[in-house]
C-alpha cells in the first residue's frame, strides 16, 4: 500500500479513537480531496463494523470530517495562509519536496508558531531535486540537526511485481526512476540545459492530462521513432491569457506504421488544430509526407539550426512561465535528458542521452515542435557554422 493511504487510516484511528485534531497538507487541492476519499473509505469500513460509533459526525465536507465526540481531520492544500495560526496534534505534510517554488518555506513557517505550543509533525516525501526543504532535512550540514529518518525502498514492498517494476523504469527512464523508487536526490547535471527549478516552476500540480474537446482548438507536435525511439505526440491549449497547456500526451513504441497513422488520422480528422508540427527528419520523412497529403501540417526537419531554435523558444516561453504541464515523471525527465554539448569545433549543439527504453527524449522535441514560433523574443543563438 501506498504512504497516502497509510497516513490516512492513521489519522482517522488518532481522530476518532483519541479524539485528536489531524492535519494533512498535499502539494495541490486535487490531492488533499484524494486523501480525504482514502479517509472516508476507512470511514466507510469502521461504519460497517462497529456501527454508531462513527456516526456522530458534525461537518462532513471534501477536505475535513468532525466528530461530535471530539477529534477532526483536516485535509488542506499547500497554502501558507490555509494553514497559518492552524491548531493541531499531528501534522502530515505529504510529497513535501513537490511543495516548489519557495511554498516549502513558507508553510514551516506558517506551521511553527502552532507547533510551539505542542503536537508532533511528519515530513514524507518521494525525492525531488536536492533544491528544497526535504533534501536539506534529510541532509543536514551539522549531524546534531538530524531528524529521525525511515527510509522505504520499492523493494521493502512485500507485494511488488517486476514486471510492473521493469515497467515503471522503461517509462519514467534510468534518472526518474532512481528518483520515483530508489530514494535518490537527483542534481542538475552538467550541460543540463533545463534545471529542475525552471522545469519546477511550469509544473501545476492541479493538472492532468484530459480528453480532448472537439469545440476547442489546439496545438500539437510530433516526434516520430519507430524501433529504437519513441514516437511522442504533444497537445497543447491555449488559454485566454496566453498560457500554453499541455493537456495531452500519447507515446507510441514498437508500433507499426499503418497503426501510427491510423493515430495520427484520428487526431487530425476529428479535433482542430491551430497548427500541429510533424518531424520529417529521417523515418518521420515517410509519415509526415504522407500526414500532409490529407491534412494541414508543417513539417519540420531537425538540423542543429532547428534545434537550437526550438529549444531556445521552449526556455524562453518556460522562463517566462508561459507554459504548464502536469507532474509527469516522464514528461519531466524528457526535459532533464536534454543537454548543451560543444563539438571539438566549438560549435553549439543540443542533444540527449540515447535510451533504447525511453527514447531520445522525444516526448520533449514534440512539446517544442508544438510550441514552435510561439515565443515574442527571437534570438537565442546564432552561431556562424553547424556542425550536426
Amino acid at each position: 500500500m501506498g504512504i497516502s493511504y497509510i497516513i490516512a487510516c492513521q489519522a482517522l484511528l488518532r481522530a476518532i479513537g483519541d479524539k485528536k485534531t489531524e492535519l494533512i497538507i498535499s502539494p495541490s487541492l486535487r490531492q488533499s480531496k484524494h486523501m480525504m476519499d482514502y479517509i472516508y473509505h476507512f470511514h466507510d469500513i469502521l461504519k460497517n463494523k462497529i456501527g454508531d460509533y462513527t456516526k456522530n459526525v458534525v461537518e462532513e465536507t471534501k477536505t475535513s470530517i468532525i466528530f461530535k465526540d471530539g477529534g477532526e481531520i483536516h485535509s488542506l492544500p499547500n497554502s501558507a495562509n490555509t494553514v497559518r495560526g492552524f491548531k493541531a496534534d499531528d501534522i502530515y505534510i505529504d510529497e513535501f519536496a513537490h511543495f516548489t517554488n519557495g511554498t516549502d518555506k513558507e508553510v514551516v513557517e506558517a506551521l511553527m508558531p502552532s507547533l510551539s505550543r505542542g503536537g508532533t509533525i511528519r515530513y514524507i516525501s518521494t525525492p525531488y531535486g536536492d533544491k528544497n526543504m526535504f533534501y536539506e532535512m534529510c541532509h543536514p550540514k551539522e549531524r546534531n540537526k538530524r531528524k529521525p529518518q525511515l527510509l522505504i525502498n520499492y523493494q521493502e514492498c512485500p507485494d511488488f511485481h517486476p514486471e510492473d517494476i521493469q515497467r515503471a523504469r522503461e517509462t519514467l527512464g534510468e534518472d526518474g526512476f532512481q528518483q520515483e523508487y530508489n530514494n535518490q536526490f537527483l542534481s542538475d547535471m552538467e550541460g543540463q540545459e533545463f534545471p529542475l527549478t525552471l522545469i519546477q516552476q511550469c509544473v501545476d500540480p492541479e493538472m492532468e492530462y484530459v480528453e480532448l474537446d472537439k469545440n476547442k482548438v489546439y496545438l500539437g507536435g510530433a516526434d516520430i521513432g519507430r524501433e529504437q525511439d519513441l514516437t511522442a505526440i504533444i497537445v497543447l491549449e491555449k488559454t485566454p491569457d496566453k498560457i500554453l497547456r499541455v493537456v495531452y500526451k500519447q507515446t507510441m513504441k514498437n508500433m507499426p506504421y499503418h497503426e501510427q497513422m491510423n493515430i495520427f488520422n484520428y487526431l487530425l480528422n476529428n479535433y482542430n488544430f491551430m497548427k500541429f508540427r510533424i518531424d520529417e527528419s529521417g523515418i518521420g520523412n515517410m509519415m509526415a509526407e504522407e500526414l500532409s497529403r490529407g491534412h494541414r501540417i508543417e513539417c519540420v526537419t531537425f538540423t542543429n539550426e532547428t534545434k537550437q531554435d526550438l529549444v531556445g523558444n521552449t526556455k524562453r516561453l518556460m522562463q517566462d512561465k508561459k507554459i504548464l504541464f502536469p507532474e509527469d515523471p516522464q514528461l519531466i525527465s524528457s526535459f532533464r535528458e536534454i543537454r548543451r554539448i560543444y563539438t571539438p569545433s566549438n560549435y553549439l549543439r543540443f542533444d540527449s542521452i540515447r535510451d533504447d527504453k525511453i527514447g531520445h527524449a522525444d516526448l520533449f522535441w514534440a512539446l517544442t515542435l508544438a510550441v514552435k514560433d510561439e515565443s515574442t523574443t527571437r534570438g537565442f543563438v546564432k552561431p556562424v557554422a553547424y556542425d550536426w
